[in-house]
């Protein structure tokens, strides 16, 4: 089943009187439970699909639907909604508060969705608990390592159950140990049901995902299976 699809989406910047074309006609469409890796050069597109994905920004042109909903079309309250509840997105640099405690950070997502604080509070040291971390809920994102970070920006993304993880190279700031490990996790919320949308620049992930798209200059170039794809197949 589809979850989410791009219909002949461009994003245009300009600069003075000429316009920079950074996505130009991309079409795809991504299934629930799906592993997808998007891959290219700096400045080929990757992060502003992700961002587009993440509504984050807006298609100039084309539609982007998520659970068929036209979300491109959406006004910022709307889009705000759904990205909190629907949307979960782990970044390169984690994006933590340094002035909260890490179970405060998880619990973040869900005070704008109004969780009651009981069960926010539980639903975050379960999640934290399984990825690793119940003895760090006191913790500031400064007294972690990199990866308990990046398992701390996971937990916060799966925060309000969304169907939808974004990942904008989760393991670039990480060692070769730590980032096989975030990759693992990703691995096992895809095995879980989740759709999981990740941005790298890292050609091994290739045999690890379902489906690889490849851009070049704005243009989806390449959109195969993966070798976790073909396995499956």
């Amino acid at each position: 089943m589809a979850l989410l699809s791009f219909n002949n989406v461009f994003k245009v910047y300009r600069e003075g009187d000429h316009p920079v074309y950074a996505v130009r006609g991309v079409n795809f469409t991504i299934s629930s439970g799906e592993f997808v890796a998007v891959m290219g050069a700096s400045g080929s597109g990757k992060s502003t699909i992700l961002n587009i994905l993440g509504l984050l920004d807006r298609p100039t042109t084309g539609t982007y639907k998520l659970e068929d909903i036209d979300v491109s079309s959406l006004d910022d309250d709307e889009m705000s909604e759904i990205r909190c509840r629907r949307i979960g997105i782990v970044f390169q640099s984690f994006n933590l508060f340094a002035q909260f405690s890490v179970v405060e950070n998880v619990c973040t997502p869900m005070r704008y969705a109004h969780v009651p604080p009981a069960i926010m509070r539980a639903r975050a040291e379960e999640l934290l608990g399984k990825l690793g971390m119940s003895h760090r809920l006191s913790h500031r994102p400064t007294q972690l390592s990199g990866g308990e970070r990046q398992r701390v920006a996971i937990a916060r993304a799966l925060s309000n159950d969304p169907p939808l993880i974004l990942a904008d190279e989760p393991t670039g700031n990480l060692d070769e140990k730590t980032g096989e490990e975030v990759i693992r996790i990703l691995t096992t919320l895809v095995e879980g049901g989740r759709t999981v949308v990740m941005v790298t620049h890292n050609p091994a992930y290739e045999e690890i995902v379902d489906r690889v798209i490849r851009l070049h200059d704005g243009e989806i170039v390449e959109d195969r299976p993966g070798g976790r794809g073909g396995r499956r197949a």
